[in-house]
């Protein structure tokens, strides 16, 4: 499903936009939360049946024919034409780089293969190609691009690296002749350091303590409004400044009272001179967390390896910044689990799942940094 099926209900808000020329409004959001089962949002929320809607939520709990149908991974080895693979800073995914990735390896020829750019631009979602005149690195790009497949005036796109990307809270652009920004990494344990669950720390090395619990009560809490618990973790201040150019991966032990629940994760970085900024998020739907063709419910108490893979994006971090991590169970705008584990946007019923975070030696909860 999409994003493990958290983004099921996006589809919805993209259909409403483009009946009323805007998103909804914010209070519509919590509201849609608490429409189920989920596969009759159409009717209930824009008035009628809409069939792609009924389609997409009948196959959300599998992988199967219908989002093999719309992917273009298939059809990799038929594709011949040249094309600079755009991505944003602060992306929700990595379908730019996974696409470029895969006609380097796949294109149908040699040429086409050699012809696929990557950039990771300083720019916000879809802003190299809204404003394609634009003057940043990744604006020349696209432009030396254009000059020479679509006026063939100009070579220089041919000599240019394949790969550009911009490193956030500095003025660096990287080019490189593939993706393997990483050098090394750093890794932290997600230690229980306290009663307070928002005062928990981020280790340098594993140590033994309590599991860390909380709850998720889905018919009554809502994520819009802030509702729901939480746990956050801060590591100690960086003993000198790093750059991180990669993927976090935020691997934890879980378990959880009901058949399916969600885990959101929010990756931060704080600086005494600008406080808290958000970096990436990540999220699973425990089904979904030995792959997405191969959704398995949840045994209640038993504690499962789950790991949250954050968007790839390259960033400055000074001496003194702190990471933060910050892990619940619900997020505003997404399709909120109501963790009974029957098909997803089937559900007519509501379960509270009791989740435990397990953070000991021998079931090590750790976030890795990829660092430059």
């Amino acid at each position: 499903g999409d994003e493990g099926g958290t983004g099921l209900s996006a589809l919805i808000h993209w259909y409403y936009a483009l009946e009323h020329g805007g998103w909804p409004p914010a209070e519509d959001y919590s509201a849609l939360t608490n429409i189920l089962p989920a596969i009759e949002l159409d009717q209930q929320y824009l008035g009628r049946e809409i069939p792609f809607w009924r389609e997409y939520v009948a196959s959300a709990s599998a992988k199967d024919d219908l989002w093999d149908a719309m992917s273009l991974i298939p059809h990799f080895g038929d594709i011949q034409t040249p094309i600079v693979h755009i991505q944003a800073r602060d992306e929700w995914t990595d379908d730019g780089l996974e696409a470029w990735q895969g006609l380097v390896e796949r294109a149908a020829t040699s040429q086409a293969r050699d012809a696929q750019w990557f950039v990771m631009g300083e720019h916000q979602h879809g802003g190299v190609i809204y404003t394609p005149t634009g003057d940043s690195p990744a604006h020349q790009r696209v432009q030396a691009a254009m000059d020479h497949f679509l006026d063939g005036s100009d070579e220089a796109i041919l000599d240019m690296p394949r790969v550009l990307y911009s490193v956030t809270n500095s003025d660096d652009w990287v080019e490189a002749g593939s993706w393997e920004p990483a050098s090394g990494e750093l890794g932290f344990h997600l230690l229980n350091t306290g009663t307070d669950p928002l005062g928990h720390e981020l280790g340098d090395q594993v140590a033994d303590g309590e599991p860390i619990r909380w709850t998720h009560d889905p018919e009554h809490e809502d994520p819009c409004a802030g509702d729901g618990e939480a746990l956050f973790f801060t590591s100690k201040g960086l003993d000198e400044a790093i750059t991180i150019a990669g993927s976090p991966t935020l691997a934890l032990h879980v378990s959880a009272s009901t058949p399916d629940a969600d885990l959101h994760a929010y990756l931060y970085r704080y600086s005494r001179s600008d406080g808290w900024e958000f970096l990436r998020a990540a999220t699973q739907r425990m089904r979904f967390r030995d792959g997405d063709d191969n959704p398995t419910l949840l045994e209640p108490g038993e504690i499962y390896p789950v790991e949250l893979r954050f968007p790839v994006f390259a960033y400055a971090l000074g001496a003194g910044d702190l990471l933060g991590v910050y892990i619940t169970s619900a997020a505003c705008a997404s399709h909120e689990n109501p963790n009974t584990g029957e098909a997803m946007g089937q559900e007519t019923a509501y379960q509270v799942a009791e989740l435990t975070l397990h953070s000991g030696s021998e079931r090590p909860s750790r976030l890795v940094v990829p660092v430059r």
